[in-house]
């Protein structure tokens, strides 16, 4: 096994040089030619005193001229390819184990040994190139080597295996590959482990047994992408259709959220760029194609999205530029009309969310300028004005003022101040019982300070205009604009009182001790006819309340009694029936009810009397209720339907027929639109016999009647042109017999 092939002459060189600087141990020459016999050192040939050059023995000892000095060879020299020993004197050394100069020979038969060798049974190796018996750790030629305790180089790893030794024995350095695993040892010999970067390019060593990383790796919870050479990839990179970020110093793949050349991605835990949509952190993202984060507007028909700077998907009220939008809990941009939480809100054109005042579809909304959402019930949009501000500070004030007044803690005080009492009394005078300053804070204590606010909106968030009741008090508010009116208003030429609530005053009213006013339930100043709770009233123009008497107003007629309240149902006044509808009206001209169909006017119900209403007529009997059915009046007897209407023409009563005019039946021989009909003395058709007046006649089915030849039961009849039978006469050729039967005359 060779270490190095200069190893030897590299090492008699130098010992040469040793010897040529030692003039103490000068031979002459040998002036005659020694003659060389045998093996080894077998003769010499001698001149004089001098030795010639080459193998010499005297006295016992071996030694070696150089021809080129003429002197004894000293220490290790290569003679002919072979090593040799000589001590100080130039005598060759014996053979055995020996030092030289710090180093370890073995000589046999004079030859220091080279290679492998068994001494005593064991065998040894020794320097192929200079015989050198190295052990340990041994430094040749600015490299380090490894030799057992028999000179062998040591192959492989050394015990703590942090060094690698090759077939020479050589500690290895840079790339090695053993065992088809591919190591890196430094320049100390040690053995690369974790990152290490080697002319340029990064690699990694596993920190245990130091094998070169290749493909994908998990360090320090960091992931790295290492080619099949080894070095760590830096930059973009695909793999398998699926695309890949490292860092360019340190070759790190990215996780997460990157910034990339001015743009963002984001890269999932197998280090994946990630395209479309993504939850991170509850927030969603998107990612194009080529993984840039989307910012701003995005389109995936039919929706619509948008993303902030740091790339999160708008979710609920966003501010873009001034306005707001509003995203559903996918993200996607709201539009129209939309129902959050407990909140109605409108995203119009673009989806922008409405607030303030808008029109939509021809109906006024307003939506709050901080929330958004759609105002219902009462709502303020209107600054007041000073005067307002004022009037409604006092009155609440008053309000509070009087409320700590009438509590009993007060009242108990042991000193109250006279002054301050006196003012509180004069004020709850001004709120007296039936003051509108008492109905306003009635109203008040019930709404609360929204009341005073200028707009009030339906439950699908209109602008309420004109008249609305609200918990039970009537309000007004204008038809074009929508705001509450309060004070006295003129409305369709109605009188009402407002106050300062915006509610409609009703009921009795006194104010400052002389002025009263009285409003009907609908908020209406008393004049005429007017409901006050549940009764109507009428006034007159003289301010009294009428009573027993019939009073007209707006054109419609009342009968107010005794109590001042106008009568309703069925009264008889004045020995005259009435009826008066539920708001006290009278009831005219025909009227029904439970107990029959009526007919009345100013004079009361109508009794035994015709009444024709339109085109239709009837009759009243004695009761004043309309008759039906057969009805004998003043001798003849009508016909009235169901409805009590007078029937005329053809008429089906209890499934015979019957033809009426003017209610009552047609008896006898009559033409009815060109036909000629016998309805005898009962009034009805019937086919047959039918006796009219003494005369018989017979009618077809349909009830017209025969004329000329008629077979009966199989006999012959003659009838003739007005229907009655003939009897006891000859008619062509046949004598008919008093049953007016013919016979064939003889």
């Amino acid at each position: 096994m060779s270490i190095n092939s200069n190893e030897g002459n590299d090492f008699c060189n130098r010992y040469n040089e040793v010897l040529k600087s030692d003039k103490k141990k000068m031979i002459a020459a040998a002036a005659a030619c020694t003659i060389v016999m045998g093996a080894g050192f077998g003769g010499y040939l001698y001149y004089g005193a001098y030795y010639a050059s080459g193998w010499h023995t005297h006295d016992g000892s071996t030694y070696y001229i150089v021809k080129e000095t003429g002197e004894k060879a000293l220490g290790y020299q290569i003679i002919d390819n072979t090593c040799y020993l000589f001590d100080d004197k130039g005598n060759a050394m014996a053979d055995g184990w020996h030092k030289y100069r710090g180093d370890t020979y073995y000589v046999k038969d004079g030859v220091v040994q080279r290679g492998k060798m068994k001494i005593k049974g064991e065998e040894y190796y020794f320097s192929e190139e200079s015989g050198i018996f190295r052990t340990g750790l041994c430094e040749i030629n600015g490299g380090e080597y490894y030799f057992d305790d028999h000179g062998f180089p040591d192959t492989g790893f050394d015990s703590d295996g942090g060094y690698y030794y090759d077939e020479s024995g050589k500690r290895v350095t840079g790339w090695a590959k053993i065992n088809n695993v591919q190591y890196y040892f430094l320049k100390s010999g040690e053995m690369a482990k974790g990152f290490v970067e080697i002319e340029g390019k990064i690699y990694y060593f596993d920190d245990d047994d130091g094998h070169m990383a290749t493909g994908w790796q998990d360090i320090d919870g960091k992931k790295y992408y290492f080619s099949e050479s080894g070095a760590v990839h830096k930059g973009w990179m695909e793999l398998e259709k699926k695309y890949y970020y490292s860092d360019e110093a340190t070759g790190a793949c990215a996780q997460g959220f990157a910034e990339i050349d001015g743009e963002s991605y984001y890269f999932n835990d197998s280090c994946e760029m990630v395209k479309g949509w993504i939850t991170i952190d509850k927030n969603r993202y998107h990612f194009a194609d080529d993984g840039k984060m989307t910012k701003g507007w995005y389109e995936e028909p039919p929706e619509k999205y948008y993303f902030k700077g740091d790339g999160s998907a708008g979710k609920g009220f966003t501010k873009i530029k001034d306005k707001y939008y509003y995203f559903d809990k996918k993200n996607r941009l709201l539009s129209g009309w939309n129902e959050i939480g407990e909140n109605v809100y409108y995203f119009g054109r673009g989806g922008v969310v409405a607030d303030g005042w808008e029109d939509i579809d021809e109906d006024t909304y307003y939506f709050d300028k901080k929330t958004h959402a759609a105002a219902t019930g009462w709502t303020n949009t209107d600054q007041y004005t000073d005067d307002e501000k004022k009037k409604i500070k006092e009155f609440k004030s008053n309000v509070s003022k009087l409320v700590k007044f009438e509590k009993d803690d007060y009242k108990k005080d042991e000193k109250p101040d006279e002054k301050e009492t006196q003012k509180l009394e004069e004020l709850a005078d001004k709120f007296g019982e039936k003051t509108f300053n008492a109905y306003d804070r009635k109203v008040y204590e019930k709404f609360g300070g929204a009341v005073f606010y200028q707009y009030y909106f339906y439950s699908d968030h209109t602008l309420c205009t004109g008249f609305h009741k609200i918990n039970g008090y009537y309000f007004y508010f204008d038809e074009e604009t929508g705001k509450k009116a309060t004070g006295w208003k003129t409305i369709d030429g109605k009188r009402y009182y407002f106050g300062l609530t915006g509610a409609a005053a009703v009921g009795e009213f006194e104010e400052d001790g002389d002025k009263k006013y009285t409003f009907s339930n609908e908020g209406v100043l008393a004049d005429g006819i007017v409901k006050i709770d549940a009764e109507w009233k009428f006034k007159k123009e003289d301010g009294s309340w009428a009573k027993s008497e019939f009073v007209t107003s707006k054109g419609k007629i009342y009968y107010i009694g005794e109590d001042e309240a106008a009568l309703t149902g069925w009264h008889t006044i004045e020995d005259k029936l009435y009826h008066f509808d539920n708001d006290g009206k009278l009831s005219k001209g025909l009227f029904s009810d439970d107990s029959g169909l009526y007919y009345i006017d100013k004079n009361g119900a109508q009794k035994d009397k015709w009444v024709t209403a339109g085109d239709k007529t009837y009759y009243f009997d004695g009761d004043g209720k309309a008759v039906s059915g057969w009805r004998e009046i003043d001798g003849t007897e009508f016909y009235f339907d169901s409805d009590h209407v007078l029937q005329n023409e053809w008429t089906t009563i209890d499934g015979k027929k019957y033809f009426l005019q003017n209610g009552v039946a047609l008896r006898g021989p009559v033409y009815i639109d060109d036909k000629y009909y016998n309805f005898g003395e009962d009034g009805y058709l019937k086919s047959g016999w039918v006796s009219w007046r003494g005369q018989k006649f017979y009618n077809n089915k349909n009830g017209t009647v025969v004329t000329g030849w008629k077979k009966i039961g199989g006999k012959r009849y003659y009838f003739n042109d007005y229907g009655m039978m003939l009897i006891n006469t000859t008619v062509d050729g046949y004598n008919i017999d008093n049953d007016g039967v013919a016979h064939k005359a003889k």
